[in-house]
Formats: C-alpha cells, sequence, structure tokens
C-alpha cells in the first residue's frame, strides 16, 4: 500500500471534512496499536486534499507518524463532499456533524430538493427552520459546538439555543456547563430565558450564579417571569415536604393550578400497602393537607 508524507498534504483546507470534534480516543488507540489501515482518499492537486480520513488524519498526527496509506479519488469537488458525507454516515453522526453536511452543501451550491434529501437520510426533518439552525450550528463558536456535541443537543433546540445574542450565549452555556442538565431541562431553561427577555428586554445572569443543579436555573427563572405561580410552586413543595408522603404515594397538581381536581397515585404490591396507604392519607385528610392543597388551586377549601 502506498503511503504519502503528512508534510505533502493540504492539512490545513477542510473543505471536505464533516468531522467534529476530530479528536476520537478509540481510533487513537487502535492506531497506536495497529497503525492506520483504511487509505484515506485524497483529491489531486498540486498539494493533495484530503476527502476523507480527517479524524485519522489527527490520530497519526498526535502519534507523530509521518506518512499515511492514501487513494486518489478521481472525481469533481461536488462529488467529493458527497463522497466524504457518505463516508462519515457509516457511523453515528452527532448534531454538528449533520450541520456540517447540511452547511457545506448549501455552499457548494447544491440544489434544496438534494439537501432535503441528505437531511433526511440524515434523520432530520426537511424543514427551513431546522436548515437555518444547521447553518448556526456550522459556524458557531467552538465553546457552542462543544455544548451542543456533549449534551447531544437536536437541531429543534439548537434553533432556540441561537435565537439569544452571542454573549447571551455565552452565559447560558456557562451556566448549564456548570450543573447536570438534560435536553428537557435545558429546553424549558431555554423557553424561560426566552420569555423573561421578551418581558424585560435582557437577563440578568447574575442573579442564576450559583445554582447548584439546573432545577435551582428553573425555580429561579420562573421566579422572574411567573412570580405568581413560583410562590404556589413553593408553599405546594412546603406542603408535601411536611406530609412526608412514601415513595409509593403521589400528589400530583397541575402545573398551572388551575384544574379542580389533583391525582392522588398509590403503588401496592399486596393488600396490606394498600391499607396503610389509605390510612396514611385519612390522617392527611384529617390533618387538612388536602384542603390546603385546594386552597392553592382555587382559593377554595371545600373540595375536599
Amino acid at each position: 500500500m502506498e503511503t504519502v508524507g503528512i508534510d505533502k498534504i493540504h492539512v490545513n483546507d477542510r473543505s471536505f471534512c464533516v468531522s467534529y470534534p476530530l479528536e476520537d480516543e478509540l481510533l487513537l488507540a487502535s492506531v497506536a496499536k495497529f497503525g492506520v489501515l483504511v487509505p484515506i482518499g485524497l483529491l489531486r492537486r498540486d498539494y493533495p486534499v484530503i476527502v476523507t480520513g480527517f479524524k485519522r488524519l489527527e490520530a497519526a498526527r498526535r502519534l507523530g507518524i509521518g506518512a499515511l496509506p492514501y487513494v486518489f479519488l478521481d472525481i469533481g469537488e461536488r462529488q467529493a463532499l458527497l463522497t466524504a458525507i457518505h463516508d462519515n454516515m457509516s457511523r453515528p453522526l452527532n448534531t454538528v456533524e449533520k450541520a456540517f453536511c447540511i452547511n457545506k452543501m448549501l455552499a457548494a451550491g447544491f440544489a434544496v430538493e438534494d439537501v432535503h434529501e441528505v437531511m433526511t437520510t440524515l434523520g432530520l426533518p426537511p424543514r427551513e427552520n431546522i436548515l437555518k439552525a444547521a447553518v448556526s450550528a456550522a459556524w458557531a463558536e467552538d465553546e457552542a459546538k462543544s455544548f451542543i456535541v456533549k449534551h447531544q443537543l437536536p437541531l429543534s433546540l439548537v434553533e432556540q439555543l441561537f435565537w439569544f445574542e452571542p454573549g447571551e450565549r455565552h452565559e447560558i452555556i456557562r451556566l448549564a456547563g456548570a450543573v447536570q442538565v438534560s435536553i428537557s431541562s435545558f429546553r424549558e431553561m431555554l423557553q424561560l430565558m426566552m420569555l423573561l427577555k421578551v418581558k424585560r428586554g435582557a437577563i440578568d445572569f447574575r442573579q442564576l450564579d450559583g445554582a447548584k443543579d439546573a432545577d435551582a436555573i428553573r425555580r429561579s427563572l420562573k421566579k422572574q417571569t411567573h412570580p405568581l405561580l413560583s410562590d404556589l410552586e413553593e408553599k405546594l413543595a412546603g406542603l408535601l415536604s411536611a406530609a412526608a408522603l412514601p415513595p409509593h404515594i403521589k400528589v400530583r397538581v397541575d402545573p398551572a393550578f388551575e384544574k379542580e381536581s389533583i391525582d392522588i397515585s398509590l403503588r401496592a404490591g399486596n393488600s396490606r400497602e394498600i391499607e396503610e396507604a389509605l390510612k396514611k392519607l385519612e390522617r392527611l385528610t384529617g390533618q387538612g393537607l388536602f384542603r390546603s392543597i385546594f386552597e392553592l388551586t382555587h382559593g377554595t377549601p371545600h373540595r375536599v
């Protein structure tokens, strides 16, 4: 197998690179043990350009390997881009890599229909807002790209993140990066921040500093966007905490505190557990727990 020196390749030309990040620890370990087994694909130029194999090249560079096996691809640039995209589809692509595929096709002048076809292949809905979110992600600063990949954000959520100005986006990523956030908790955080910005014109991120978890950030934001609802939530949490309900008894209230009913559910493995749960509920009723909860929902103590 023929090899080419890395110094003979235009390594900084990433016209066809759709991989992000290039660092891959599993691949690095494999290359360290076995070397580069799959040739990289190059376009013929005075200084050859890489089409496929950017991660292999990066692993080789990190390990001090000076030459790589290669094959020349006798194709045009548009076909080279499609080759790079389909070569990477042999593995699951993260959101930023999917964004790169879409953005590079648009930049290369592919018809929208062709871009939509690739989006469908990538598991993305071929909608205008998703396409715009992909372009934003592809051009984003590395801080945002890394955050998107680390938290596996879908492009629908990336669209919301890029609704904010760059400075605000930096603060959001800083806050979310300091706590454990799930996709759902991050979505709720963004929606509350969007509402807060619309209401006040700006977000005071200093009020959110020091939050220990995503729920603390949510509560702080909700106090600013929905002060009355937030107060009701805190009172309900206090009532349920004081009631010391066992884990198998759940009391749920409409999130907007508007329904005329509350939901009480219990989980039991035998009839004895059911009897004990009913006795617990009867005691709590006598102590006025449910009357107090109904007072929160409608301000009327008689629905018990």
